[in-house]
């Protein structure tokens, strides 16, 4: 037997406690999005998720690091992150998708990726 993505994602033999993620997974990997949406539009947004939780940590609890991080703030930034992380994986499908794959839009997302790395590492250094 050859095991697919599409087996492993479809599966309806018996209800598991990860039913509602498989369900989630599926709406992702097929998303509807509309064909005037440029790939370098959806990179934006999810950096601005990432870039919002960064200002949004400093802004709040300042730069220095004396005072303890709310618990529902950090629920809030982890939200965020999941948001950006969600965005960023749809640009290339989108961008697949639409024929607009570009190396111009590949390095854009790379550059930000690499700003998201660093904001994040920042706002987790200030959670510590």
């Amino acid at each position: 037997m050859v095991v697919t993505w599409d087996s492993l994602m479809c599966t309806s033999i018996t209800p598991s406690p990860f039913a509602y993620s498989s369900t989630c997974l599926r709406a992702l990997r097929n998303p509807t999005l509309s064909d005037v949406l440029s790939p370098n539009v959806i990179t934006v947004m999810g950096f601005s998720f990432t870039l919002f939780s960064f200002v949004a940590i400093y802004g709040w609890f300042g730069v220095a690091n004396h005072g303890e991080v709310s618990s529902s703030f950090l629920v809030l930034l982890a939200i965020f992150y999941l948001a950006a992380r969600i965005l960023d994986e749809m640009d290339g499908k989108q961008a697949r998708r639409t024929g607009n794959a570009s190396p111009l839009g590949l390095m854009v997302d790379h550059g930000f990726d690499t700003y998201t790395c660093g904001f994040i590492s920042m706002a987790l250094m200030k959670t510590c």
